[in-house]
């Protein structure tokens, strides 16, 4: 078996011993809950961005109109989700494209 092949927890456990793989998983864990809490920061501030322009929307009399088309987004939308941009059928379409640019 190829030193490359092996899992790097069971190279920090040969190397260091048993408090070399503790070390590893805890080194591990940590930096899974920083690019959490990342995650989740950049959801928030996305989510915010997302309500500051809506209310630039509001302000400029063109809230409850989709930002691509110029249709009318529906009422429960816009209480669902107060600060969308999109009718449904062109948020739909926004995912897709969204998606499809991450393969």
């Amino acid at each position: 078996m190829n030193f490359n092949q092996i899992s790097p927890a069971w190279k920090a456990k040969r190397r260091f011993g048993r408090r070399g793989s503790q070390r590893y998983y805890r080194r591990r864990y940590l930096l899974g809950r920083d690019l959490g809490i990342l995650e989740e920061g950049a959801i928030v501030s996305e989510t915010l961005e997302q309500v500051r322009d809506a209310l630039h929307r509001l302000q400029a009399g063109s809230y409850g109109t989709c930002t691509v088309c110029g249709r009318h987004i529906e009422h429960a939308r816009l209480e669902a989700v107060p600060w969308t941009p999109y009718w449904l059928g062109q948020q739909i379409t926004h995912e897709i494209v969204a998606r499809d640019s991450f393969r």
